[in-house]
């Protein structure tokens, strides 16, 4: 295993060190073939059993697993070399993850249309200009009601902390609490 998966599982705290171990296995392998099936990442049973094990430990969370990493990032920002750096991008986006073909689909909500089904990703991305990119910061995921499509007359009436477009605001202030939080400690 090497160095950066343990340093990115340095601040995860599952409630036994085990779990920890393990993440940093199960990053060792999805990193070497991200794009794979979970089997074929693994290669052997036993890790592949290690992984389903772990994903469905009552102690591992998405909150969980998102506020080790986003530790990770804040070391990495506070490195040498990258304390260097005069500016730092917050990068954040929206994106679709479509499940419309997983045999699961039904249990998720709408994407762009009432035929497609999956969950909506909205993460805040730390990269320098270079473009190292540094770690996430913030990420929402959710999924959207079934019952709301076609009501976009409705979302005007909404106060902003109810609308997806609150995110982006959320998003802005992780990042604007972080850079705070930097300049201090300078």
């Amino acid at each position: 295993m090497e160095q950066w998966e343990e340093s990115e599982c340095l601040h995860s705290d599952f409630g036994d060190k085990r779990l920890n171990i393990r993440l940093a296995i199960i990053l060792h392998s999805f990193s070497n073939s991200p794009k794979d099936s979970i089997p074929t990442s693994c290669q052997t049973w036993d890790k592949t059993i290690g992984v389903y094990r772990f994903m469905d430990n009552d102690n591992v969370t998405y909150n969980s697993i998102l506020q080790g990493h986003i530790k990770a990032s804040i070391d990495r920002i506070s490195c040498t070399d990258v304390s260097k750096e005069e500016v730092i991008l917050a990068v954040q986006d929206t994106t679709i993850i479509d499940f419309t073909e997983h045999r699961s689909h039904n249990q998720l909500g709408h994407t762009s249309n009432s035929f497609r089904r999956g969950i909506l990703a909205h993460p805040t991305i730390l990269i320098t200009p270079d473009c190292l990119n540094l770690g996430m910061i913030d990420a929402k995921i959710w999924t959207r009601d079934l019952s709301a499509l076609g009501s976009k007359d409705a979302r005007k009436s909404k106060p902003i902390e109810e609308k997806e477009s609150y995110r982006w605001l959320e998003s802005y202030i992780s990042a604007d609490m972080l850079a705070k939080q930097l300049v201090d400690k300078t």
